[in-house]
């Protein structure tokens, strides 16, 4: 798929991480950009995803070139930039704890295409076949990639591509206007893969309502509505199999967040204070 955008998705983004609490319940929040990064409206530095070992990846806006990059941001502080060969927009999407980074880019016809980066540096691109446009979304420790692909018609299907590259393409049943694995926490160690998908509802605009899913390691799945909800978004899930997201009573209104117990429980909640709705983005990991 072509972008739509390419500088107006960072408005002067300064990225943050919240450091270790040196006593308990002391935090600080340390603030950075990217070394180079274009410090005018429609630039800045954005902070995609972090692992266990504080290592940092996202994206910047160069302050040369007007292009977004994709960097590192080691746990000591220092930055490695990186664009994939052939790239003019890097987003990584995807940071494991080996340091290898997933993502998508831009090529200079505007299409998109998945990419990882392994701590040496060097890089793989691929494409599901056929496919339109690839969005590589998340990667585990065991060096598996999740995302999804778009079809002739811009159908998103989804995908998992094994270490060794072979790509295996699925679809949630009855998915009949799209798959679409979430982004950044949604692939565990064991390989479960989150998500939402959509199924045709002529009665609503846009037409189609969303439900959530669980893909297992089998090729099995599990769908999960909120009790009430016309649309529910899965946005991650952790290796206990807990499951996280935000879901809403009817299209285009207030945005409720919940969590799925490994059994099956919903808990919705919204944060104090929040008038215009909540989401949950993200389930955690379990206690080490």
């Amino acid at each position: 798929m072509k972008p739509s955008f390419i500088l107006t998705q960072l408005i002067l983004v300064s990225a943050f991480v919240a450091s270790p609490p040196a006593l308990a319940g002391e935090h600080q929040i340390i603030t950075f950009d990217v070394p180079g990064s274009y410090q005018d409206p429609g630039g800045g530095t954005l902070a995609a995803v972090i692992n266990d070992f504080g290592e940092i990846a996202g994206l910047y806006v160069g302050a040369t070139d007007l292009q977004v990059h994709g960097f590192l941001r080691r746990a000591d502080g220092t930055f490695v930039t990186f664009d994939p060969p052939g790239s003019i927009y890097t987003n990584p999407y995807g940071l494991n704890l080996e340091g290898a980074i997933t993502g998508v880019y831009y090529d200079d016809s505007g299409f998109e295409h998945g990419f990882l980066r392994e701590p040496t540096g060097k890089f793989t691109t691929f494409d599901p076949s056929p496919s339109q446009g690839t969005e590589a979304l998340n990667i585990n420790d065991s060096g598996e990639i999740a995302g999804d692909h778009f079809d002739a018609n811009g159908i998103t299907h989804g995908f998992l591509r094994s270490r060794a590259g072979t790509i295996l393409l699925w679809d949630v049943p009855g998915a009949d206007q799209g798959t679409r694995p979430a982004v950044s926490s949604a692939l565990t160690n064991e390989g479960t893969v989150a998500g939402d998908f959509r199924v045709t509802d002529s009665n609503v605009n846009p037409p189609y309502d969303s439900h959530g899913f669980l893909r297992h390691p089998d090729g099995t799945f599990t769908t999960s509505d909120v009790p009430g909800s016309s649309d529910t978004y899965m946005s991650s899930v952790n290796d206990e199999n807990v499951t996280a997201g935000f879901w809403v009573v009817a299209h285009g209104q207030v945005e409720h967040a919940f969590v799925r117990a490994r059994d099956g429980r919903i808990t919705t909640f919204d944060a104090p204070g929040a008038g215009t709705g909540d989401r949950c983005q993200s389930a955690g990991h379990p206690p080490l």
